[in-house]
C-alpha cells in the first residue's frame, strides 16, 4: 500500500470524518509536515515535527492548508511544530526575541539568581 505523502514543509490538520463530514472535536492544531529525513517515524510514513500522522487514518485524511493563509476556524498552530520548524529554518532566535518581548519585565532579579 502506498500512502500519499504530504509535501515537505506543508501545513495540515486532521481531516473530516468520512461518515459525518465533520471534523472531530479533538482536532485543534495545524501541524507542519516535516521533510522525510527529519522525523523518526520513517517506517510508518510521513509525520509532523511533533509526530502527528500526515497520512490517512481511520475515517479521516489529512487536509493540507496554506501555511501563509488564514487558519481554518477553531484551529491554532501546533507549538511543538512551530518551535522545531523555527530551529530548522534558523529563525529560532528571532522567534525567541518576539516571544520574550511579550513577557513581563522581571529586571528586579539579578542575573544568576532564581526568583
Amino acid at each position: 500500500m502506498t500512502r500519499p505523502v504530504a509535501p515537505a514543509w506543508a501545513a495540515y490538520h486532521s481531516g473530516y470524518h468520512a461518515g459525518t463530514g465533520r471534523r472531530a472535536g479533538q482536532v485543534r492544531r495545524v501541524h507542519i509536515a516535516a521533510p522525510p529525513d527529519a522525523t523518526r517515524r520513517r517506517s510508518t510514513g510521513p509525520s509532523a515535527f511533533c509526530g502527528v500522522a500526515a497520512w490517512p487514518v481511520t475515517n479521516s485524511t489529512p487536509v493540507l492548508v496554506s501555511p501563509r493563509g488564514p487558519l481554518p476556524p477553531g484551529l491554532t498552530w501546533c507549538p511543538k511544530c512551530l518551535g522545531i520548524a523555527a530551529e530548522r529554518l534558523g529563525v529560532l532566535d528571532e522567534l525567541a526575541r518576539i516571544v520574550t518581548a511579550h513577557l513581563p519585565d522581571k529586571t528586579a532579579h539579578t542575573e544568576g539568581r532564581t526568583p
